[in-house]
């Protein structure tokens, strides 16, 4: 098999300060090295922390739901709620059980996505009314719990098919 040299490039997952640096070859070629790269829609960086996929994410949610506001501003409530349900929410969930925020202030970022489009749905933009009753009346629940649940959802197939499985079954050294 032949890669393409321009196409590849090497990437030093490290938390050290001063990381030794190699120069990684391929056909005699040097490896260009990157900091963060984008596989399957999940942004990894070198340091494994998710700050830029979240960024990355919110913003992308964040176009979505402009365009929303925009295009829908005059539909009735349950149409403005399937849109955000099928245009927005899934943008903030996909490889949700990779990433599943861990700090409270990435979490954050997509409740406030969550808690605008809310307001949006309900066409109530009023500082005195609770974005939380709004929320419980659309039945939605935070990102939040709802990553939480696919996480638990994702590790019990797993469980399940590991130990279900024809391979693993057979094989002594895998069994539980």
């Amino acid at each position: 098999m032949h890669f393409n040299t321009k196409k590849c490039f090497s990437m030093r997952i490290t938390h050290s300060r001063n990381p030794k640096l190699f120069n990684y070859t391929l056909d005699k070629d040097i490896l260009e090295s990157t900091a963060s790269h984008t596989y399957l829609g999940v942004d990894i960086s070198n340091n494994l922390t998710w700050n830029r996929h979240t960024n990355h994410i919110t913003s992308s949610a964040n176009r979505s739901l402009v365009f929303i506001r925009r295009n829908l501003y005059s539909c009735p409530r349950s149409v403005k709620a399937n849109a955000y349900l099928t245009l927005v929410r899934p943008l903030l969930e996909y490889s949700s059980s990779v990433w599943d925020p861990y700090t409270i202030s990435l979490s954050n970022k997509g409740e406030q996505i969550q808690r605008r489009a809310a307001r949006f749905v309900c066409n109530d933009y009023s500082p005195h009314s609770s974005v939380t009753e709004m929320l419980k009346d659309l039945g939605w629940d935070s990102l939040h719990s709802r990553c939480a649940s696919t996480g638990v959802r994702v590790v019990s197939r797993l469980s399940f098919c590991v130990y279900f499985s024809p391979f693993f079954a057979s094989n002594s050294f895998y069994r539980f």
